[in-house]
């Protein structure tokens, strides 16, 4: 769809993903990080937060100022559908 990922309603996937492949997540989302924002990697933190929010885990990311909280929800709001 355009230039979204199709996580295929993206819990389950996320979810497989993250069992069978954890490499392939980390690597879908660095390539998204890259491609939307410019950035090679993640801050400390980051990662995690964003597969927890794409396995449709209800997350809170309490992190210093500038760490990039706001990242940690808008690479997902492009990946996923919706």
């Amino acid at each position: 769809t355009g230039s979204r990922v199709d996580l295929c309603g993206g819990a389950f996937l996320g979810r497989w993903v993250r069992a069978k492949a954890p490499s392939a997540m980390g690597d879908l989302l660095r390539a998204a990080l890259s491609r939307h924002f410019g950035f090679s990697d993640f801050h400390r933190g980051q990662r995690a937060v964003i597969e927890d929010v794409l396995v449709g885990r209800p997350t809170v990311a309490v992190m210093p100022t500038g760490a990039g909280k706001s990242l940690c929800y808008q690479l997902p709001a492009l990946l996923l559908d919706g």
